[in-house]
């Protein structure tokens, strides 16, 4: 333990003032001892490990369907799975009670017509698109889908759905992603199509099919706007603005904003992680070069802004990209035909990697020969999620994703993100006094004095540390906070660091009155005050005779007769009087 803690409350002799310097002070001071700053070990079993000291794992749901037909797309909301077949079946899933039941997409419609699936958040809303261009929808409480007449001649590859605009009869405006570039508003009310209207075209030349929507609505200059991202396979586009997404889009006809990455691919993903019942933070996006990621940053962005930062390209973790992809708040779980990749996004390096071929083999739960993965279906509410093939499904579970993620912001000097995700006050310790240190290193002395205090560093190493930085206004700050943190049964120590800071601030006030600058006067005034209000609060902890040696030493005359009235004195101000001839003072 450090000496403030070890030291006793028994009677003691202050050092002579005069004699007392700062070196002193911090030889015969302390506080509780530091913690360990226990270093990160790696492993060392030869497998990619999380870092960040996340774990992942898949769980075959054992699907039991296969009577309907091979899977061909999954959608999932509140635990609840919506399987597509290549036999034109529709099959509600529950997760939790493995109950499935039929959702009927009526007669004519032959196998393989299927073409996506589109479930909203809460689960109430599914639409069914056809590879004749035609939409179903299917509400929660029913097992009957309905064709939506508007949207027929229309082949959706994607929606955005407005969490703030949905019901439980009701869609809200939503927006549709059309095979042909073209973006829709859309809203289903009561199981009917109440609104079908294209908005907007992007430009990508040819017709390029809208794979990825997103939708965000937030407040900007006290007026509700909209945040659209859309992307294709080599374009992704933004748009920022209101009241409407009628007035949103309106404002980028002439001039849309986009980002360009060239490519081959055939295919592309765009996809964003919130955490459940809040706004978007980031997003990620499957193109030629690699996965392209950023952070959404909502202000008072208008019309032509940019509501993303922190933008980077990931490199593929192999030499093809994904067919699918999910980001979590630390990761990205990638789909490739035989594997599940987990990614972190902070180290950028891969964690995780799920051979699911080989699980065939080995337990009878991969996928068969000849299949490979589709992708992966999320439930934003629940943050569950599933990979899927063909034949099987299985869950994606994810534990302890942020558990040792403050190292990696302590890494980077993110000290507020990192102190954010810590769990434990030893982790705690360990990010505070790494972010003192900071501060120290770039001469912010005041600044780490105060976050030093608020540690366990030893008092006297940061006490020692900041006298021979020469900066006496962070020692004062750093004793301050040291002796209102003190309990009320540390007597001895009340003393010790109250009679410190009362030397500190005379050298301080000799300091600026031996200057004639207004500036300096200023300060005096201030500062002078500052000690006034000191001696008020700790009057009580300081040694009388001491207090009035030292302040007698410094020649603060007035500080002495202040000191002295404070502690009704009246004997030592009459004599004082009556030494300096103030006769008419003394008498009064």
């Amino acid at each position: 333990m450090s000496l403030i803690d070890d030291w006793d409350d028994q009677p003691y002799a202050l050092y002579a003032p005069h004699e007392t310097t700062s070196s002193v002070y911090a030889s015969e001071v302390g506080d509780v001892r530091a913690v360990n700053d226990d270093s990160y070990e790696d492993t060392g079993d030869g497998e990619p490990t999380s870092s960040s000291g996340a774990q992942f794992s898949l769980d075959d749901m054992r699907w039991s369907g296969r009577e309907y037909g091979g899977i061909r797309h999954v959608a999932a909301a509140m635990d609840t799975l919506y399987v597509a077949t290549d036999r034109g079946k529709v099959i509600r899933w529950s997760a939790d009670s493995n109950e499935m039941r039929t959702i009927d997409i009526g007669r004519g419609r032959g196998e393989d017509s299927i073409h996506r699936l589109f479930l909203d958040p809460t689960g109430n809303h599914l639409l069914i698109t056809l590879e004749m261009c035609e939409t179903l929808y299917c509400h929660v409480s029913s097992l009957k889908a309905k064709a939506l007449p508007q949207m027929k001649g229309v082949l959706a590859e994607s929606i955005a759905w407005d969490m703030d605009s949905i019901r439980d009869t009701s869609t809200g405006d939503f927006l549709v992603g059309s095979s042909s570039g073209i973006v829709y508003k859309a809203c289903v009310e009561n199981g009917k199509d109440k609104s079908f209207k294209a908005l907007f075209e992007l430009t990508d030349g040819a017709e390029a099919p809208v794979l990825g929507l997103a939708i965000e609505r937030f407040d900007g200059s006290g007026a509700t706007k909209f945040f659209v991202m859309a992307a294709t396979t080599t374009r992704y586009y933004q748009f920022v603005g209101g009241p409407t997404l009628d007035a949103l889009f309106a404002q980028y006809v002439t001039s849309p904003q986009f980002i360009e990455l060239p490519g081959d691919l055939a295919h592309s993903e765009l996809r964003i992680f919130r955490r459940a019942g809040c706004r978007a933070s980031s997003f990620v996006w499957i193109t030629g070069p690699g996965i392209y990621s950023g952070n959404l940053v909502f202000g008072s962005q208008t019309a032509g802004d940019s509501v993303v930062s922190d933008f980077k390209l990931l490199p593929y973790p192999t030499s093809s990209a994904p067919l699918s992809l999910l980001p979590t708040e630390f990761h990205i779980i990638l789909a490739y035909k035989e594997h599940i990749t987990v990614l972190n996004q902070l180290t950028e390096q891969v964690v995780k990697d799920f051979n699911v071929a080989a699980l065939a083999g080995a337990s009878g739960s991969g996928i068969k020969r000849g299949e490979q993965l589709l992708g992966i279906a999320h439930d934003s509410e629940t943050s569950r999620c599933w990979a899927y093939s063909s034949s099987s499904v299985w869950e994606i579970f994810i534990s302890h994703e942020d558990e040792d993620v403050w190292k990696h912001f302590l890494e980077l000097k993110q000290f507020d993100s990192a102190f954010s995700y810590c769990r434990s006050d030893e982790d705690r310790d360990v990010v505070q006094k790494a972010q003192a240190d900071h501060f120290f290193s770039l001469g912010r002395y005041e600044l780490a004095a105060r976050v030093y205090a608020t540690t366990s560093q030893p008092f006297e190493d940061v006490a020692l540390k900041l006298q021979r930085a020469g900066h006496a206004d962070a020692l004062r700050t750093y004793l301050l906070a040291k002796l209102d943190s003190l309990k009320i049964t540390q007597v001895t120590q009340h003393t010790m660091l109250a009679t410190w800071l009362v030397e500190l601030y005379l050298d301080a006030l000799n300091k600026y009155s031996d200057r004639s600058d207004s500036d300096s006067q200023e300060a005096y005034d201030e500062l002078l005050h500052e000690f006034q209000q000191f001696l008020r609060n700790h009057s009580e902890h300081l040694d009388k005779d001491s207090t009035y040696s030292l302040i007698t030493s410094h020649g603060q005359s007035h500080m002495l007769l202040f000191y002295a009235d404070l502690n009704e004195d009246f004997d030592r101000i009459i004599s004082y009087r009556i030494q300096h001839g103030d006769w008419s003072d003394a008498l009064d």
